[in-house]
């Protein structure tokens, strides 16, 4: 029996956001390489690509989120690449919702975060590595509706 290779994508804010919902703290330090092994544990994992940015203005949480970076660095070796994106600050305006203005009554506007550069790296990334063969099979793990086949289109 001829055992497949896999190459695994994974979106890592969406995997975090994902989790959390779902278990709370249980799986903060979830082993993505060994994640990767359990969905498919018939295949051999060639490479797992995680794709992530470190969170801005947040000290701890960019503290928190690179030392789990370097201890899956550490706990798997060459199997784990990691792509870094970044944060862009934008100013929010009104509220999508009610109209209302995000703006305090001192004039302060509020202001939020968007990861840039992530999902176009990791589809690029897939698109490379197809084309290069790394693998027999493709994973991607996100639930982020940008990276899901429009309705019509394989």
């Amino acid at each position: 029996m001829n055992v497949a290779t896999v190459a695994a994508y994974i979106d890592g804010f969406n995997l975090y956001y994902g989790m959390k919902n779902k278990y709370g703290r249980r799986h903060m330090w979830l082993d993505v390489v060994e994640l990767v092994r359990q969905l498919k544990p018939k295949d051999t994992v060639t490479a797992v690509h995680y794709f992530s940015a470190i969170v801005k203005n947040e000290p701890v949480a960019a503290q928190n989120q690179t030392s789990y970076i370097d201890a899956m660095k550490v706990r798997n070796g060459d199997l784990l690449h990691v792509h870094l994106g970044r944060f862009k600050e934008r100013t929010i305006k009104d509220c999508r919702r009610c109209g209302k203005s995000y703006t305090c009554s001192c004039g302060r506007q509020y202001r939020s975060y968007e990861e840039k550069g992530t999902d176009v790296a990791l589809g690029a990334m897939m698109v490379a590595d197809a084309a290069l063969r790394i693998a027999d099979t493709t994973l991607l793990v996100s639930a982020d509706t940008d990276l899901a086949p429009r309705a019509g289109h394989r």
